[in-house]
């Protein structure tokens, strides 16, 4: 192809996308003028005598004045603290973590998003097999609730580790907030690793519990965690528990003796309650932000 002929194929190429952009038009548009961050918008521009026309001046002063930003956050949403903050953001070295938030600051994590307990919808859950299910936050509550009633009966403590082989679930949702009432850490390995990498990032976790579950599908392809299981379990010496979330029926009769301190999901939760049936309530003690609440490592994957 000379190089005439490559020009104005390039061209036609560029008339046919200019042409194509002309025509286009837009599928949505935002017809909500009440949303939150329209409110928050007008906050700031109330209180600091700007004026936001679009998003991006908005994002522009927000990295622009931190303290300012981080401030107004933690007082639209009205968050829950045993102590208030002393600073809100101070530079503490030259790396770009080097951070400290809301200094003096004490407060539960999981107490303020679960401060909202009302009947609208808060979780709708659903899957590849077609399972759906909703929650309202009251409904989440409750369900975190029980998870934590059978935590604290089984030991777990504050900075102990909780991790999860298991994928975006409900049960890894009430499990975390859970944990985080606690003040555990929350980490894991993603359900789609095999038995090594998973041992491997489960023994530098070392956590007290495992939650993970028999199967799923992601994608069209079928995954069993359950069976990495064992191996898993080999490399974890402080390891107290491993719960199963079953998904099918034919799991509550398989023998899962092959697999250390391991308990399905129902039963452990049904441990954490009183003897009369009802789930104590969840204690939820305060901590400052130094303390760790997740862990997240990253694998050279061989």
């Amino acid at each position: 192809m000379n190089g005439s002929t490559n020009g104005s194929a390039i061209s036609n190429l560029y008339n046919r996308n200019e042409s194509f952009a002309k025509r286009c038009i837009p599928i949505w548009t935002k017809k909500e003028t009440n949303t939150e961050l329209i409110r928050f918008k007008r906050l700031i521009e109330k209180k600091y005598n700007q004026r936001f026309n679009t998003y991006w001046d908005l994002h522009k002063w927000t990295v622009e004045n931190i303290p300012d930003f981080w401030k107004e956050i933690w007082h639209y949403f009205n968050i829950i603290s045993s102590k208030p903050y002393d600073e809100v953001f101070r530079k503490t070295g030259k790396g770009f973590l080097d951070n400290e938030w809301f200094k003096g600051a004490a407060f539960n994590l999981a107490e303020n998003i679960l401060k909202i307990r009302n009947n609208k919808i808060g979780l709708i859950y659903s899957d590849e097999f077609g399972c759906r299910e909703t929650f309202t936050y009251a409904e989440i509550y409750e369900q975190v609730k029980r998870y934590a009633a059978a935590f604290r009966k089984h030991g777990l403590r504050v900075g102990d580790r909780v991790s999860y082989y298991i994928p975006s679930r409900k049960e890894a949702l009430f499990s975390m907030l859970a944990t985080f009432s606690i003040g555990a850490v929350w980490g894991g390995s993603l359900p789609y690793y095999g038995s090594k990498v998973a041992s491997n990032i489960m023994k530098t976790i070392d956590p007290k519990f495992i939650i993970s579950i028999d199967h799923f599908q992601s994608n069209g392809e079928q995954f069993h965690p359950i069976d990495n299981l064992s191996t898993i379990t080999k490399v974890v010496p402080n390891l107290e528990k491993v719960i199963i979330v079953a998904t099918k029926e034919e799991t509550l009769s398989r023998n899962i003796s092959d697999i250390p301190h391991s308990i399905f999901l129902e039963d452990f939760l049904q441990s954490g309650m009183n003897s009369d049936g009802t789930v104590p309530e969840i204690v939820l003690n305060s901590f400052l932000l130094t303390i760790p609440l997740s862990s997240t490592l990253h694998l050279e994957l061989q």
